[in-house]
């Protein structure tokens, strides 16, 4: 994605989180403004923490460590030139920065909001054990109620239901016209043939075979045809289901 449409996207995802929902996200080289829309930020090198807070606290601790973030400079990409690598280059060739690296995990682990996250994960845990044996139970008493009702409910009737499908099919039938040519031409063929194979024959006794004969064909045949489309919509839908 360019910088505009990256933007927009963080923007949205900014107003699904102002409505109450939790949102994690990675974010490769945010620009100033998609940094100034996130509220926490996580700064992880090697598998480790340097850092996780809120986001203008981490300007406070980098200061405090002598790395000061300079001004009118995006402190994304100033977060990502310090930590980035434990070597990083310049001009007179390769400087070790592996030191400062550690010195700042240390000091994240060390300070106050590396205190308040593990009390805070401690409380998590504590109420999430509580409502973890409190929703098996309620689980247990919702799976004994559904198994005494014999009927499904759905959010949906059967008659949106229906709607929904029959739009998704003819839009899937106007974006091929080849595969809805190929099936329109297997009725109208077959039908063609009995048709004319049946035109105007005369009602006697020996062609009252020959017509329960054509409704068997006609059923047989539409039948066979219809089981065959429905299931080549399978493969071709396969991915869809398994992702969904």
């Amino acid at each position: 994605l360019d910088s505009h449409l990256a933007k927009s996207i963080v923007y949205t995802i900014k107003k699904l989180a102002l409505s109450g929902k939790t949102i994690i996200t990675v974010i490769h080289q945010p620009t100033s403004e998609i940094y100034s829309a996130i509220d926490s930020i996580c700064l992880l090198v090697g598998g480790k923490q340097a850092y996780f807070g809120v986001r203008d606290s981490a300007i406070d601790m980098f200061s405090s460590l002598g790395r000061q973030c300079p001004n009118n400079y995006n402190p994304a990409e100033y977060f990502l030139t310090q930590l980035a690598s434990a070597t990083s280059s310049n001009g007179d060739g390769k400087k070790d920065n592996s030191e400062f690296v550690d010195k700042c995990i240390r000091a994240f682990q060390q300070s106050t909001y590396n205190q308040l996250l593990m009390e805070t994960i401690t409380d998590i845990k504590q109420i999430s054990y509580n409502e973890l044996s409190f929703a098996m139970k309620y689980n247990e008493f919702i799976l004994s109620e559904s198994q005494k009702e014999s009927e499904l409910d759905y959010e949906s009737n059967f008659f949106r239901q229906m709607k929904w499908l029959l739009w998704r099919a003819f839009k899937s039938g106007a974006r091929d016209p080849v595969r809805t040519t190929s099936l329109l031409l297997k009725s109208l063929i077959p039908a063609m043939i009995v048709g004319i194979i049946y035109f105007q024959s005369t009602k006697t006794p020996q062609t009252v075979q020959n017509s329960n004969a054509i409704v068997q064909i006609t059923l047989g045949t539409a039948c066979v045809t219809n089981s065959l489309v429905v299931l080549a919509t399978f493969p071709a839908a396969m991915k869809i289901f398994l992702r969904e």
